[in-house]
């Protein structure tokens, strides 16, 4: 079956007749669109728009001093429109020519903030300051990008890719992947890490990943509902909510009692080679991890790890853990903790 495009994206990446469509809230994927464009449209516009239009000039040859005059220093003029040569109205055209295909790109908001513009370089240069920022602007929206949805730092690592590869730049699937397990905010750290432990990152794509953590951030806005103060319960990792039967009364607070559990090993192994389940359970919230393990031995230390992050990130204190199968972690903890 035939594939059809909305309207709206052929209008968003242009083509070769029409310039891409000016996106301010991505300026960033327009700019590089737009760079190809125009030097699909003249070879010479980019230099032109980081040099600034051609200035036809004629050029006075300087003259040595003789014995009755003194010397005379090479001087330049701009040339009248009528002294123009051919090479001269080709060189400005093309000025000419780039602010055209800017302006046709621009909505009329935009447009008549650099209509009294002269040149392409300076349409360009106004463009990038007020949608890229002056470095104090884009200081202060590194400070707000905590605030950005998963979606909005996908979107802004895949333009930042989309950049690098226009100067051949380039990294392999796992550098990726770590890189935009880098950039995550804050409160994404425990979700990473639980992924870290559960899957070989080398053998995901980063669309991959993205859709894995979109799933899990719906996941926990559908079921938000089912947790109880959620203010104090406040970990991202890679979970499940239970219906359990409700905490007993001497429960009164998140990470106060965990119950764990370890089973395995099952037949068949995971693609990234874990055979072993290890299950963790809030006794108040009734918040459960799972974690996928490649063997036993990994149980004790991934206990402790986790419940180092839980106490850091929540700043709360494990106060005692129950399980009938993983004991060894538990008295590892303990002496850790004391």
């Amino acid at each position: 079956m035939a594939t059809f495009h909305s309207k709206d994206s052929y209008f968003d990446s242009g083509s070769l007749a029409k310039p891409p469509r000016f996106m301010p809230e991505n300026f960033p994927l327009w700019k590089s669109r737009m760079e190809l464009f125009l030097a699909g449209a003249d070879p010479q516009i980019p230099y032109f728009i980081e040099h600034g239009p051609h200035v036809p000039t004629s050029i006075i040859p300087s003259v040595a001093a003789t014995d009755n005059t003194p010397a005379v220093q090479e001087r330049s003029f701009v040339k009248l429109v009528a002294n123009w040569s051919d090479e001269d109205r080709r060189l400005v055209n093309i000025d000419t020519k780039a602010i055209s295909l800017i302006a046709m790109s621009l909505p009329d908001e935009v447009f008549h903030s650099i209509n009294k513009l002269k040149s392409a370089k300076e349409i360009w240069d106004t463009l990038c300051l007020q949608y890229e920022g002056a470095d104090a602007l884009m200081e202060s929206r590194k400070i707000h990008l905590i605030r950005e949805t998963l979606s909005q730092t996908h979107q802004r690592f895949n333009c930042l890719l989309i950049d690098l590869k226009t100067y051949d730049v380039s990294y392999s699937n796992s550098q990726v992947i770590t890189k935009f397990m880098e950039a995550l905010p804050y409160h994404w750290e425990n979700y990473t890490m639980c992924l870290k432990m559960s899957k070989d990152i080398k053998t995901i794509t980063l669309s991959e990943l993205y859709g894995m953590m979109l799933n899990h951030e719906q996941h926990k806005t559908l079921k938000s509902n089912l947790i109880r103060d959620t203010k104090d319960v406040k970990s991202t990792s890679l979970a499940l909510i239970s219906d359990s039967p409700q905490p007993s009364n001497s429960i009164s607070s998140p990470l106060q009692l965990l119950h764990m559990d370890l089973f395995g090993p099952i037949n068949i192994q995971s693609i990234g080679g874990e055979r072993y389940t290890l299950v963790i359970v809030d006794e108040y919230s009734r918040y459960t991890w799972v974690f996928f393990l490649r063997s036993k031995s990994d149980a004790s230390q991934g206990i402790i790890n986790f419940i180092l992050q839980m106490e850091k990130y929540n700043q709360i204190t494990v106060r005692s853990l129950r399980s009938d199968h993983v004991t060894g972690s538990i008295y590892q903890y303990q002496e850790h903790n004391t």
